[in-house]
């Protein structure tokens, strides 16, 4: 990703509702001395990309260790090293309307993801009307 901005679709729903599967992100290029809490990566991790949002950094043994967590998950993933770090998460898109993403994301975002990481029932209910709402916008364009 050496100084290329890249797009790239979302598949997971561990960022909803910030972003959801189907969103297209922009992620450009960035040195890890740069970040900060509330930044949203990409990183690699067991040959799967994520996109989680930072929560933490520390610097123990002199190596920059990032703290992530998807926005409605209940607990953080293991530490990121800057190592596997792919980029930054700008700007995305959905169903043709883009924004910038945030450090600090809206308060109804915010409340949203806890109702989310507490509710199965309720992720999957965002999700099937995610989907709903991506077919339907799909239909309209073949028109």
């Amino acid at each position: 990703m050496a100084g290329r901005v890249i797009q790239l679709r979302l598949s997971g729903t561990s960022m909803m509702p910030t972003l959801w599967p189907g969103d297209l992100v922009w992620v450009k290029p960035v040195k890890v001395e740069k970040l900060a809490p509330g930044d949203v990566i990409l990183f690699l991790r067991e040959n799967r990309i994520m996109a989680h949002r930072i929560v933490g950094m520390d610097a123990p043994a002199g190596e920059l260790v990032i703290r992530t967590r998807g926005d409605t998950l209940p607990a953080g993933d293991l530490p990121v090293r800057g190592s596997e770090v792919l980029g930054l998460v700008t700007a995305a898109q959905r169903f043709g309307t883009g924004w910038a993403i945030s450090r600090t994301p809206r308060l109804a975002s915010r409340i949203l993801s806890r109702i989310v990481r507490r509710s199965d029932r309720f992720r999957h209910l965002l999700f099937t009307l995610n989907l709903k709402l991506s077919h339907n916008t799909r239909a309209r364009r073949a028109w």
